[in-house]
C-alpha cells in the first residue's frame, strides 16, 4: 500500500480527534463486521476483541493514567459487547418487521 498524506498524518497525529475517528472508521468496522452472526459468546473471545480497543484507548494522549471505565466515558466510546448487543437487537426487530430474508416464526 502506498503511503499518502493520509497514512502520514495517521501516523504521526497526536490529535486524540484525528486518532480516535481513524479508528472508528478502519478499526471498529472490522471488530463489529457481522457480529449478529459471529458474535464470541466465550469470556476469552470476548477479551481478545476488547483488547484492541483496550490498547488503542491506553496509547491515546491524555488517557494512559485513566483506566479503562474512564477512557471509555472520556472518549464517548461503548465497550464492545455493548455495540454488539445493540447490533442484535436491531437485527432482531428487523425480522419481527419482516425487514430482513429471514422468517420471524422460525426464530420466535
Amino acid at each position: 500500500m502506498p503511503i499518502n498524506s493520509l497514512n502520514i498524518m495517521l501516523l504521526t497525529s497526536r490529535n486524540i480527534h484525528i486518532l480516535l475517528k481513524a479508528f472508528k472508521t478502519y478499526v471498529l468496522p472490522i471488530l463489529e463486521y457481522a457480529s449478529s452472526v459471529w458474535s464470541p459468546h466465550q469470556k476469552l473471545n470476548i477479551c481478545k476483541s476488547e483488547q484492541v480497543k483496550r490498547k488503542f484507548t491506553k496509547h491515546l494522549p491524555g488517557c494512559g493514567c485513566l483506566s479503562y471505565a474512564s477512557r471509555l466515558a472520556k472518549l464517548k466510546l461503548n465497550r464492545l459487547e455493548v455495540r454488539q448487543l445493540k447490533q442484535d437487537l436491531v437485527l432482531t426487530n428487523k425480522i419481527i418487521y419482516g425487514l430482513t430474508a429471514f422468517c420471524a416464526s422460525d426464530y420466535f
